[in-house]
């Protein structure tokens, strides 16, 4: 889930959280739910993951259709009904499923996708009444369900992707093929010296491609140890992780010289090689996967 700015023709992130969790999570929950009912009419004790991987297949598949049929732009459908004609040792299987039974299953992921929403919004600091529209997108925001909770939690706000939303994405991405615009980073990636001053190693505001050729920044040693450390900071999330720090073996050297080669490759991962000048076949590695960046559209 993504908050996004749009302002003087610069698409821009402020805040970002996801959710290992998406459609397929919620066929599995509600196949285990089916699996239930119809162990209770059988009066079998069998778990769904001890059924045959064949069976858990089958089960979700018609899951999914049923996900589908439940959830369409026919509201006047209100059951749909499995039926597997060899589910392991079980035979034969018939189960019905309205779709109360089926928004009961799911409930409590949909409650939890929305709070994720709530603390992502939270984190952009602008406020829901910052917030213009809320844009859902994706098979999973067709669930009848998560459309009603959204509508009564944030009213006109909310936006229902209709039609072909593939096409329309396709779309979208061959107009910026044509003309594409740029890339830009959206935070500094800085080092915390000695001294806690700040010496950026990239910065907000610049493009992308700018570091898509490494840079080399160099630096002196502050005492004669075998390693230097190098702290990064410029983001709260790197401020606040145990993995903020890059040890660099040296000659253990008043005057060794330091280099640190900074680029970005194109999956937006920075990547930060450190060596000491007297070890050139000595290496170390710090990387940076959560990069913010933002969208610079084109200007005409």
């Amino acid at each position: 889930m993504t908050v996004m700015q749009c302002a003087s023709g610069i698409v821009k992130e402020l805040a970002k959280k996801r959710m290992d969790c998406a459609g397929n999570a919620i066929d599995e929950r509600v196949a285990q739910c089916v699996h239930h009912w119809i162990s209770e009419k059988k009066g079998k004790s069998k778990s769904f993951e001890d059924m045959t991987s064949y069976s858990q297949y089958q089960m979700k598949q018609f899951v999914e259709e049923v996900k589908i049929n439940l959830n369409g732009l026919d509201v006047s459908i209100t059951e749909d009904t499995i039926t597997i004609p060899d589910y392991d040792d079980y035979g034969i299987v018939t189960q019905e499923i309205s779709k109360k039974t089926f928004n009961e299953c799911i409930e409590y992921i949909i409650d939890a996708a929305i709070e994720i929403l709530r603390k992502t919004i939270e984190e952009s600091r602008l406020g829901v009444g910052g917030i213009d529209k809320i844009l859902l997108v994706g098979g999973s925001s067709k669930l009848h369900l998560l459309q009603k909770k959204m509508k009564a939690e944030f009213g006109d706000k909310l936006l229902i992707s209709s039609g072909d939303s593939d096409w329309g994405v396709a779309v979208g991405a061959a107009l910026l093929s044509a003309t594409p615009g740029n890339f830009m980073v959206n935070q500094d990636v800085s080092l915390r010296l000695s001294d806690d001053s700040v010496f950026r190693l990239i910065r907000n505001g610049y493009r992308v491609d700018d570091y898509s050729e490494a840079k080399e920044f160099e630096f002196g040693k502050v005492d004669s140890s075998s390693n230097a450390v190098f702290v990064f900071s410029g983001s709260t999330d790197i401020d606040e992780s145990a993995d903020k720090y890059l040890f660099v073996k040296t000659q253990a050297l008043y005057d060794d010289r330091l280099v640190l080669s900074v680029y970005i490759d194109k999956d937006m991962i920075v990547h930060v090689d450190g060596r000491c000048d007297g070890l050139p076949n000595e290496k170390s590695c710090w990387e940076y996967t959560n990069l913010s960046c933002c969208y610079q559209l084109p200007q005409d």
